[in-house]
């Protein structure tokens, strides 16, 4: 009887925080967006967790993040949703929800989780920002920002047990665009593409969590992608893609990688989107940018940790972890080269790590 009580709890917060984040997305879609119902809603989750990110980081930025504080937003966000979801074809939605909930039931945590990601999220909650805090964990310079949405997914009595439903929003997101495509586009190219990714999505992913932040941005990139392709012309669309690729280098700063190709569509559409940028939208990507390089300054005393020349020096900035970085960086390199694995190989071991 307790256990069916817990999971009756458990799938009845589910499905309350994915429709919390569904109406915080329709509010700033709306603002920032021009809206019509015939759009793919299954996006509005995903701008629901851009705004409660960045509603995480003032909150950790000033009072500081607690379980009241996550109550009122997830049920203001339920507020916000009660206005606009009768517009939308609430069964699918609710069919997506149950028919992948059990990626959340047998899931377990990567082997990372409890070495810093864990950590990351205790300190978001726990604390109000504290500058320099690697040194206390050095890990912290490698958290991922989603831990600001993870940490506002902390709730009485269940604690920590519910950090993974922000990543599991985003998964089921991502699944819930590409069957939307399947049903709504009349192309037969982009209804074939939708189907090819929604295959190795839900063949790819049987456990959630064990992922930990390295598939997020990969699936926010898939479906910036399919904008790419199939709405390069649609300046609106042009906008939205910006947006989603920002947030995911917000979660993993390795999302940069894509930017040639970012750079390739605004060069090509010489510049047309910039009339339809607003203040709103303005402001939201100039915050995301600001909470990427001041939580990186105030963790590690870097612009941005991943480039060491963007590192002030320790003389400067007393937290500051340059050197470290430095040297945490050869250590990846030598890593990738197989150095620290040749004591387990039968060939001859190879000494010059410039190699």
């Amino acid at each position: 009887m307790i256990k069916l009580l817990d999971l009756t709890v458990f799938v009845l917060i589910y499905l309350a925080g994915y429709f919390s984040l569904f109406g915080i997305g329709i509010f700033l879609s709306k603002n920032i967006f021009k809206f019509n119902n015939n759009q793919n809603y299954f996006e509005f989750p995903i701008y629901g967790s851009i705004l409660i990110l960045i509603l995480g980081y003032i909150l950790h930025l000033s009072i500081g993040i607690n379980y009241y504080l996550n109550i009122i937003i997830c049920i203001f966000g339920l507020y916000l949703c009660k206005f606009y979801i009768s517009k939308f074809d609430n069964k699918k939605i609710l069919i997506l929800l149950f028919s992948l909930i059990s990626l959340l039931l047998i899931s377990k945590t990567h082997e990372d989780f409890h070495s810093y990601h864990f950590f990351s999220i205790q300190e978001i909650f726990n604390h109000k920002l504290r500058i320099g805090v690697t040194e206390v964990k050095w890990q912290f310079i490698h958290s991922s920002l989603f831990t600001f949405n993870q940490a506002l997914f902390v709730f009485p009595v269940l604690k920590f047990k519910l950090v993974h439903f922000p990543s599991a929003y985003i998964y089921l997101s991502t699944i819930g665009y590409f069957l939307f495509n399947c049903f709504n586009k009349k192309k037969s190219l982009e209804i074939l593409y939708s189907l090819f990714v929604l295959i190795i999505l839900i063949t790819k992913i049987n456990r959630l969590s064990e992922f930990g932040y390295d598939y997020l941005p990969q699936f926010l990139l898939l479906i910036a992608f399919h904008k790419i392709l199939f709405y390069l012309n649609n300046n609106e669309e042009i906008l939205k893609i910006i947006l989603i690729f920002t947030f995911s280098v917000l979660i993993k700063p390795i999302s940069l990688l894509f930017l040639p190709i970012l750079l390739y569509i605004i060069i090509k559409r010489r510049f047309e989107y910039l009339k339809l940028i607003n203040l709103k939208y303005s402001i939201i990507i100039s915050f995301l940018i600001v909470i990427l390089l001041s939580t990186s300054f105030f963790r590690s005393g870097c612009l941005f940790y991943p480039l060491n020349f963007s590192c002030f020096e320790k003389n400067t900035i007393s937290w500051s972890q340059k050197e470290e970085l430095k040297e945490y960086s050869n250590k990846v390199v030598y890593w990738a080269k197989g150095f620290y694995h040749q004591d387990k190989t039968k060939y001859e071991v190879i000494n010059n790590k410039s190699f």
